[in-house]
């Protein structure tokens, strides 16, 4: 009887599986008692503090865009997606500030 139940389970998995919903990782919003994915959560923290070494510490002005819009494309989220409009639209309102 137990050989049959783990054949029945077995048999199951793959049914489980193919219907499973993959984790969308590029989107910042959160759910109730889902997950927290911190790959992101601090990047645009550091978009201001990169603004505020330019504007006050004297440091070397370099485009923002290409380095933290291309890390978040490493990451695997293409234009498009919420992570990637939402740091857009932080370095459109940095750059519109200075």
């Amino acid at each position: 009887m137990f050989r049959y139940l783990c054949g029945a389970v077995l048999a199951l998995v793959p049914l489980v599986a193919a219907n499973a919903e993959s984790t969308n990782f590029c989107r910042n919003s959160i759910r109730p008692n889902e997950s927290v994915e911190l790959r992101f959560m601090g990047l645009e923290y550091a978009l201001v503090i990169h603004f505020l070494a330019e504007r006050y510490c004297g440091a070397e002005p370099k485009p923002m865009r290409p380095r933290f819009l291309g890390y978040i494309e490493k990451q695997g989220c293409n234009p498009g997606t919420e992570a990637y409009t939402d740091v857009g639209a932080a370095i459109t309102r940095l750059e519109g500030a200075s």
